[in-house]
């Protein structure tokens, strides 16, 4: 099992970014995940939310800061039969006690795929 980073509590949710340049709409998701970046060993993830979510692109809040090109596979729980979402950081905005990720999908989702995940 891998280790855990810190996770902040769940009543934490971050508000969207300012200066939005999004091509796709975003759906409000809300949903736990584990992320890994690529920048770290395999055995160590970090908890996080996922904020919002669209065919192309993920908002994910996770308690420490990941740079511009990071890769960062996303795995929502309680989800069964989800793959993991490789998404590429695009920028990173404090929020909180932790900070919001805007990333681009690495693969993108079907609408249907989208449904599937909120």
């Amino acid at each position: 099992m891998p280790e855990r980073a810190p996770f902040a509590p769940q009543n934490t949710m971050p508000a969207p970014a300012v200066g939005d340049r999004r091509v796709s709409v975003r759906r409000l998701c809300g949903k736990e995940a584990l992320s890994r970046p690529d920048v770290v060993p395999e055995n160590i993830v970090w908890e996080g939310i996922v904020h919002d979510l669209a065919t192309d692109g993920v908002g994910v809040w996770i308690t420490s800061p990941f740079p511009p090109g990071t890769t960062l596979a996303i795995e929502l729980l309680h989800r069964e039969n989800a793959r993991p979402l490789q998404a590429e950081v695009v920028h990173t905005t404090p929020q909180g006690n932790g900070w919001l990720h805007g990333c681009a999908l690495v693969d993108k989702l079907s609408n249907d795929e989208l449904q599937a995940l909120l």
